[in-house]
């Protein structure tokens, strides 16, 4: 005779793509398909990993630890850092770096600007991260 107890399944809900727009901090309108996608990669970026109680582990991206870095060290972990925090997101398929620029001061790189093409099941799109180091 075989115990008869059940295991639970869990299944993992997929997010929504409907959102309130925000602009200049206020609630705008409800949108949908690409454009909630594109500000929902927006708000991540705004997100430091770890800091707000609110968010799992898994939400938002570590940049704050490469201020005071050099080019070459922010170059080499941060096509890394962005896909990993983006492709959490069951939404998102894939995440290319495109471009990378520099912002210079009188003396050194004051910021590296990363151009992102982001595949998402509501389309492809483009997203500038500036970090500075």
């Amino acid at each position: 005779m075989t115990p008869s107890s059940k295991i639970p399944v869990i299944v993992r809900a997929k997010s929504p793509s409907t959102t309130w727009l925000l602009e200049n901090g206020r609630l705008v309108k409800r949108v949908d398909a690409l454009a909630a996608m594109m500000q929902a990669v927006r708000k991540l970026f705004a997100t430091e990993r770890y800091t707000q109680s609110i968010y799992t582990g898994n939400y938002g991206v570590e940049l704050e630890s490469l201020i005071g870095k050099s080019s070459p060290f922010v170059l080499a972990v941060m096509e890394q850092r962005m896909r990993e925090a983006l492709l959490q997101d069951d939404r998102i398929s894939d995440v290319k770096l495109k471009q990378v620029q520099t912002s210079e001061n009188s003396e050194n790189i004051d910021s590296l600007v990363f151009e992102l093409e982001v595949y998402t099941n509501e389309g492809v799109f483009r997203e500038s991260v500036s970090v500075g180091i």
